[in-house]
């Protein structure tokens, strides 16, 4: 537990320096605030519409935070929701259960509940359900896949125990520095440096608070990478070649690509202009702008009218 409250401090840290100063963009309109559960904060949503299109029904994109399954909420990704919404979608931005306090599968249980909150009201809030986009980074990326295991794969839904809208399926996904396979690292040789040692216990710890005690017996059931299907929708895979999680974009699009599944990939970022985990969430980044620009214009080849 110490892990992720650890975590938490320090990922809330960072995010603030990174946000300092940003106001909310005027040619967006934001619904703040609305309930897809019980729970007053975790269970809560926002939803972004470009200025004069409140009452137009628009393609959706439901946007997934990252933050190690223990950090992280819809105020945090305000900004970047917003600017999903500048490029003509309705964005749901949402807030889910975090561990520590909440294990998996608490966090997919949210985002399959808030996927029929989505659908239940989509006339209210004049959402095109017909038209829906799933994105999500880092833990997010993770939680995107294993929300299309549950939709593609009755088999799984079933050994998850949750039930999933039938017959309902997203346009496209975006799978952006996200996990994809959870696993514990090989035991440490003697004589690593400390750092390694650390990072060693951080990521055992994280397992500890994500996935529980016998996380062990849990890692290939969570792992979305095992459960990738022939059905997957297709998926823009993005990267950056100084993110931590690179390899797993990497082994992601292999497994598209062995399917024979539609998809774009990319790794940003290059020596002179070296660019980190999720570095789209810097409103500032001008390689950030680029990579939403690609990902969005992926996602328009499949809306239908």
């Amino acid at each position: 537990m110490m892990v992720g409250l650890m975590m938490r401090h320090y990922m809330k840290k960072g995010d603030d320096v990174r946000d300092k100063g940003l106001k909310r963009p005027e040619d967006v309109t934001f619904i703040r605030n609305r309930h897809y559960g019980i729970h007053p904060y975790y269970q809560s949503l926002d939803i972004y519409k470009p200025k004069g299109k409140e009452n137009e029904k628009l393609p959706v994109i439901i946007s997934i935070h990252g933050g190690g399954w223990v950090y992280g909420d819809k105020e945090r990704y305000l900004y970047y929701c917003a600017s999903l919404a500048q490029r003509g979608f309705a964005v749901i931005n949402f807030t889910y259960r975090l561990a520590p306090f909440y294990k998996y599968p608490r966090q997919i249980q949210d985002c399959i509940k808030l996927l029929n909150w989505a659908l239940k009201n989509q006339e209210k809030y004049h959402l095109d359900m017909d038209n829906a986009f799933l994105l999500g980074d880092s833990a997010g990326g993770d939680l995107t896949a294993l929300v299309n295991c549950l939709l593609t794969d009755k088999n799984y839904a079933e050994e998850m125990k949750i039930k999933v809208p039938e017959g309902f399926r997203f346009k496209a996904i975006g799978l952006n520095c996200g996990a994809y396979e959870h696993k514990i690292s090989a035991p440490l040789k003697e004589g690593a440096s400390e750092q390694d040692q650390q990072m060693y216990k951080m990521n055992l710890g994280l397992l500890n608070d994500y996935l529980g005690g016998n996380y062990k017996d849990k890692l290939q059931q969570a792992s979305p990478i095992y459960h990738i299907n022939k059905e997957f929708p297709p998926a823009y895979i993005l990267s950056a070649n100084q993110d931590f999680l690179k390899d797993d974009a990497y082994m992601m699009e292999k497994k598209y690509t062995e399917l024979g599944l539609e998809h774009g990939f990319k790794i940003y970022g290059d020596d002179k202009h070296p660019l980190q985990h999720v570095f789209f969430c810097n409103m500032r980044e001008e390689e950030g702008k680029k990579a939403m620009d690609d990902e969005l214009n992926f996602f328009k080849k499949f809306i239908k009218n």
